[in-house]
């Protein structure tokens, strides 16, 4: 299930796999909750990326998210002094199961941003999540 959640199956499964190399190359990180031994384990990424063509300001970030995940909840916070926002959210994914996710965002250049993202099967979200977005630290 976290294979279908992360897109590695299907179609679209070897780009879904060159992606996350290249992320990987840049530091992202990747945690899965090995104690869930059917269905979809709660995973986590956390790491920092390039906005692409659509820019990383806060704005441009938070229009992206709505963009992806209609049905987000979108809130200001702030991460290591730094303007950012948290949105939780429920969608489906393609080929996949449905999800529940929360994900920090915050803008460090204009080109330039750092991310957390918890997911988990709908219902599935674990009780530490809204502890875990609140550590979440710039290095």
């Amino acid at each position: 299930m976290v294979r279908n959640s992360y897109g590695l199956t299907g179609e679209r499964g070897e780009l879904t796999r060159q992606l996350i190399a290249i992320q990987r190359q840049r530091g992202t990180v990747y945690a899965i909750d090995g104690s869930v031994t059917s269905g979809l384990a709660p995973h986590l990424s956390a790491g920092c990326d390039s906005g692409g063509i659509t820019g990383s300001s806060l704005e441009q970030l938070k229009r992206k998210q709505q963009a992806l995940e209609p049905g987000s909840r979108i809130t200001d916070v702030t991460v290591s002094g730094k303007p950012a926002y948290k949105a939780t959210y429920s969608s489906a994914k393609e080929g996949g199961p449905a999800v529940d996710g929360l994900t920090v965002r915050v803008p460090i250049s204009a080109d330039r941003y750092c991310f957390l993202q918890i997911e988990a099967a709908k219902g599935g979200l674990p009780a530490q999540a809204g502890k875990i977005a609140e550590s979440f630290e710039l290095a």
